[in-house]
């Protein structure tokens, strides 16, 4: 995944003096006035967006909103191996395929009146595509802020990292998670560290010939067990590139790497902390390359999604069964979710939401509340609800060892238990 999980979400709050706008700004639920690089802020807008949390907070079914965050795989596969990852591990998801710049365009011109956001990039890798300064153009042209998630692990030359700079590219978020070679292709399986570097230095390099501030550079590290040692290193790297750093703790399947906490993740239910319902359902629309609709970032396979583009608006997909049937799971009495089906049931945010309700509803308070459900247990619930492909047999480059795929963590199968029981 080089997309939000991936690339953007490796942004820590340690390094929010330096963290770009939109990183911080997707993930943290309590966000009130709209703040995106690069966006026009219309009244249009300004309006939908207010409308769009005030449907979340209260819950709405139907929805007058339309999201102001897009997120758009141009292009579904990768070149990488990362074995987190569910198109890296080789699950089964949507077929490989490009986004048709027919449904693009039709996607804009509906939703370009009240988005903010369009963010390139989530179970695939962006670059792959050569079309993509095209589409970032067409949303920059709007008055929308862009995001790329990458791991600029591909081969990039002058005119293409020029084009990307003419785009009108805000915010390149750029998955590094490693200092060294060695280090870096742990998790990064077939990548090249130095390709990366020097694909940065080449983007640099197109933006002092065009005189452009943007994009804004942002070297975006996944700490996991193996690199934890290795941030100051890719920190000092980072300074010497000229581009910004931040780091957020690495999503695994299996047992929590970091179970003290030491590292944060991006986003994360905190003690004492008013949990919120998901926002993806009322204000983030994820689109994926064969047009399918998504409930969120994590949903992977095509039986997940909530409808499709090709014959359909995206308000009549926005505001479709699926859809109106996951929102209805955050109005549902919390001894009812769990279930499997559909995906929203028993994602962990929906049932942690269920819980704090039942807390509030018991005499409990909200300060009181502590979640027992965390980020890595969300990891962990889609990574194991994707189906296997085949494995794979392409090769490893010399010297790199795949991250082995383990068991689901204890809160994990304790949530699988409370989904069947």
């Amino acid at each position: 995944m080089s997309g939000s999980a991936c690339s953007a979400s490796a942004v820590g709050r340690e390094a929010s003096a330096s963290e770009p706008f939109s990183f911080r700004t997707l993930y943290r639920q309590r966000q009130t006035t709209p703040n995106f690089e690069g966006a026009r802020l219309t009244l249009r807008r300004r309006v939908n967006f207010q409308v769009a949390r005030f449907q979340r907070l209260r819950r709405h079914v139907r929805v007058a909103a339309l999201p102001y965050v897009l997120t758009v795989d141009p292009l579904n596969g990768c070149n990488l191996h990362c074995p987190h990852c569910m198109t890296g591990a080789g699950k089964h998801g949507h077929d490989v395929t490009t986004l048709p710049r027919a449904l693009y365009a039709r996607l804009l011109d509906e939703l370009a009146p009240t988005l903010l956001l369009v963010e390139f990039g989530n179970w695939g890798e962006p670059l792959l595509d050569r079309r993509l300064p095209d589409l970032i153009e067409a949303a920059s042209a709007r008055g929308l802020g862009t995001i790329v998630a990458t791991h600029l692990s591909v081969p990039l030359d002058d005119a293409q990292a020029r084009a990307l700079v003419a785009s009108g590219l805000n915010v390149l978020g750029v998955a590094l998670d490693g200092a060294r070679q060695e280090t870096y292709e742990q998790y990064r399986v077939g990548g090249r560290l130095e390709l990366v570097v020097e694909n940065i230095a080449r983007i640099t390099r197109a933006k002092r010939r065009l005189h452009s501030t943007t994009p804004r550079i942002v070297w975006s590290y996944h700490v996991f067990a193996h690199n934890e040692h290795e941030i100051e290193e890719a920190r000092a790297r980072a300074a010497a590139l000229g581009v910004d750093f931040a780091f957020s703790k690495g999503f695994v399947t299996g047992p929590d790497w970091d179970p003290e906490g030491r590292f944060p993740f991006i986003f994360e239910a905190r003690d004492g902390e008013q949990v919120e319902p998901c926002s993806f359902l009322w204000e983030r629309a994820v689109v994926s390359a064969d047009g399918g609709v998504a409930p969120c970032l994590g949903a992977f396979s095509p039986e997940d999604d909530c409808g499709r583009l090709d014959g359909h608006t995206f308000r009549e997909v926005w505001n479709g069964a699926r859809f109106k049937e996951a929102r209805r799971f955050y109005r549902a009495a919390p001894e009812s979710l769990g279930s499997p089906e559909p995906l929203c049931a028993g994602c962990p945010q929906t049932v942690l939401f269920g819980d704090y309700r039942a807390h509030l509803a018991g005499g409990g308070t909200t300060a009181s509340f502590a979640p027992g459900l965390t980020a890595h247990d969300g990891w962990n619930y889609f990574f194991h609800r994707a189906r296997p492909r085949r494995l794979r047999d392409e090769p490893v480059s010399a010297g790199a060892r795949r991250v082995p795929v383990s068991a689901p963590s204890p809160a994990a199968a304790s949530l699988a238990r409370r989904m069947v029981s």
